[in-house]
């Protein structure tokens, strides 16, 4: 939660600052980066099995956040 609840907040606000001009977008898109980062390593740590005491969690967990940067992949115009 730590890290997920500031990675949506600086995301909307983000998404929200396009109509605001560019400048506040990429000064968000910032601080929202690292915070992807961060949610990267914790999905890599459930998939090696090593964030949790429990492998169930770990799945799960690692499932959830894995779904946020693949969504974009699944809708790239590239055909596969």
């Amino acid at each position: 939660m730590v890290t997920l609840v500031p990675f949506v907040g600086l995301w909307t606000l983000a998404t929200l600052a396009v109509h605001h001009g560019t400048w506040w977008r990429m000064v968000l898109t910032i601080p929202t980066a690292g915070f992807l980062l961060r949610l990267f390593m914790i999905q890599h740590d459930c998939g090696h099995g090593s964030f949790f005491a429990h492998r169930k969690a770990d799945d799960w967990t690692g499932r959830v956040i894995g779904i946020q940067p693949w969504e974009g992949f699944l809708y790239l115009p590239v055909p596969r």
